[in-house]
This record gives C-alpha cells, structure tokens and sequence, in this order.
C-alpha cells in the first residue's frame, strides 16, 4: 500500500468518525424540545407519496440515475453496485427498503452519501434544500406519514414552513446499503 491509499483510509476513518458525532448530534437536538432550530442545511427529496430530510453535510454528491450491477444474494432494497469516481459504492432503492413503489421518472437521482462506504440513495426527486428546520412534536408523526418509513430509520421530525418532514438517520440507511 501506498503512502496515498493509506492517506485515503485515514480520512475515511475521521470522516466516518465526524459522520457518527453529527448524526449523535442532530438525533439529541431533535430530542431537545419542540420549536428549537436544528443547526445546518438538509436535502429534501420525495420517494413516491413521501418525503423526507437528510442533512447536506452528509450528502457528497446527487447525480443522475445510473446503471447498477447487481450483486448476488442482495435484499430487494440493494439495486447493485456502481463506480463513483473511480470507486465501488452500493445504490440502495429507498422506495424499496419501504417497501413502496418507486416512480418511474426522469427526475430520479442517487443521492450519494458522504460516508466511509460510498452509499448512493435512489430517490424519485430531490425537491429543494431547507436551513434549520425546527423540531417538531412528534405527535405529529402520522401527518408526516413516518410509519411508512419505518422507525428504524427515522431519528426525529423537523417542520419546514408548513411542511412536516422525517428526518432519516444516514447511519441507519449506511447500515440497510451494506447488507447487500
């Protein structure tokens, strides 16, 4: 190995690192209290008749829907690999991990993860980007229709405006993309 490819795997370690202590992070600011701001920018996208947040610093890259090889034995939910500048990631159908039809649209992206193990999310429309949507009660979580989503995926809700929104947990989506 190389001094590079040692270089790179150390900056994936911290990186990974940083990805855990900010996910810790925002999961405790949704559990502060209804009404208090959480800190940053997140990605809004739609997955057929839902939608759901993740935040942009977590978000390496969205990019147009491209070509998976499939990988043997994966679960429903693992579309197959691809090459992302150069190297192996793993696209994961987020309408099938909730077992939800997927769109057939030309607005579908891969929204791809900026973790350790390159994850690259399909979703039908990445719609908009919203700064520090404030918590919201959780006893709303059925207008936001976060049953769907399934709580293991789900670290707390966020309100946009008028909008309520799950927001996911990318640690949780990481763990279903290796599974395959």
């Amino acid at each position: 190995m190389g001094d590079g490819d040692l270089q790179r795997q150390a900056l994936r370690r911290r990186l990974h690192e940083l990805e855990t202590e900010l996910v810790q992070a925002q999961a405790e600011l949704a559990a502060l209290g209804v009404g208090e701001p959480l800190p940053g920018v997140y990605v809004v996208f739609d997955v057929g008749a839902l939608s759901a947040a993740v935040p942009a610093a977590l978000v390496f890259e969205i990019v147009r829907l491209v070509e998976f090889t499939p990988l043997p034995q994966a679960p429903a939910h693992v579309l197959g690999s691809f090459l992302y500048r150069g190297e192996p990631a793993v696209g994961v159908d987020l309408a099938a991990l909730v077992g939800h039809p997927r769109l057939a649209s030309l607005d579908a992206h891969v929204v791809v993860l900026a973790t350790e193990r390159r994850i690259g999310l399909v979703v039908d429309r990445v719609r908009t980007l919203v700064e520090a949507p404030v918590v919201a009660d959780p006893s709303e979580e059925e207008d936001a229709k976060v049953g769907r989503w399934g709580s293991r995926l789900v670290v707390g809700l966020c309100r946009s405006g008028d909008e309520l929104l799950p927001l996911l947990d990318v640690g949780a989506l990481v763990r279903e993309g290796e599974t395959g």
